[in-house]
């Protein structure tokens, strides 16, 4: 179940008091929204929040049953792997880096550029890394031929994340139980995953797909974020009023959880679809040609 705004969706300061049924109980809360329409990109960071509570859940349950997370700092093998992001989280990401010290900001436009030349040599596969493939072995096979091209995340320093409280969904969802050397040989199939709940890249990647008529959901690497974003501005163009669109996405969340992440898509078609887009003007709306 989720709850209303505590002072209707066109109050000066909203509150969303929401409950999410989980595999592992409830969760509970309040979230702040912002007195305007929001893009989906501003909705990423909230919804990472909730996300890590759900992933805290899963390890707590794991570590009972005898399974608990052997990742630390300073073990950064997946931190060479193709991490797919949402449009949205692509945005967000991008949209952060704006924000940090010139000097640092230029340093990870080296580090990106670096990693875009190296891809600009296999053609083929980075055409592969931005298609969603819908045969696993397919996809398998990709990742692995991006893994051993051996790319440090660019936000990757001594083996540690240096965006840790800002890292991506699909960062904080991948928690190995087994050894974690396995992590660097992938093609051994040895590593152990912990099961979560919810993996909110693919939930966002579908709203995204559904709020702007795309024929199917997108999937960025994060290595090629910031080039993805500059030139496809207009897939951030969009706002919604926030209360509408958070509680059409917490309740999206509750249902793939429940039914399972294929599903994500359509739970956003059914009970709740979601707010139309804005008036050509308002903040956030895509100008008229």
């Amino acid at each position: 179940m989720v709850g209303g705004s505590s002072r209707g969706d066109g109050g000066d300061s909203d509150r969303l008091p929401f409950e999410l049924p989980t595999p592992h109980g409830t969760l509970r809360g309040v979230l702040p929204l912002p007195p305007r329409p929001v893009r989906l990109s501003e909705v990423v960071v909230p919804l990472l929040g909730l996300d890590t509570a759900l992933i805290e859940q899963a390890v707590r349950h794991a570590a009972a049953d005898g399974e608990p997370s052997r990742c630390g700092p300073t073990c950064g093998a997946c931190c060479r792997q193709l991490v797919p992001l949402s449009a949205p989280e692509a945005f967000a990401l991008t949209a952060a880096m704006r924000d940090l010290p010139g000097e640092r900001r230029q340093q990870l436009r080296h580090r990106f550029a670096a990693i875009g030349a190296t891809l600009a040599r296999y053609p083929d596969l980075s055409r592969r890394i931005l298609a969603i493939d819908d045969d696993e072995t397919v996809t398998a096979t990709t990742a692995l031929a991006y893994f051993h091209l051996a790319m440090a995340c660019p936000f990757l320093e001594e083996e540690s994340c240096s965006i840790h409280p800002a890292r991506p969904s699909i960062c904080r969802e991948y928690h190995v139980s087994s050894e974690p050397a396995w992590c660097a040989t992938p093609e051994a199939g040895q590593s152990e995953a912990i099961a979560v709940p919810l993996r909110l890249s693919e939930l966002l990647a579908h709203a995204h797909a559904y709020l702007y008529h795309l024929e199917r959901p997108l999937l960025v690497p994060l290595s090629l974020a910031p080039s993805w974003t500059a030139d496809h501005p207009e897939l951030d163009r969009l706002a919604w009023p926030a209360a509408p669109l958070f509680r059409d996405l917490l309740g999206a969340m509750g249902r793939a959880m429940k039914d399972g992440p294929a599903r994500a898509a359509a739970t956003l078609n059914e009970e709740s679809p979601p707010p139309s887009p804005p008036p050509p003007g308002s903040p956030g709306s895509t100008p008229a040609e």
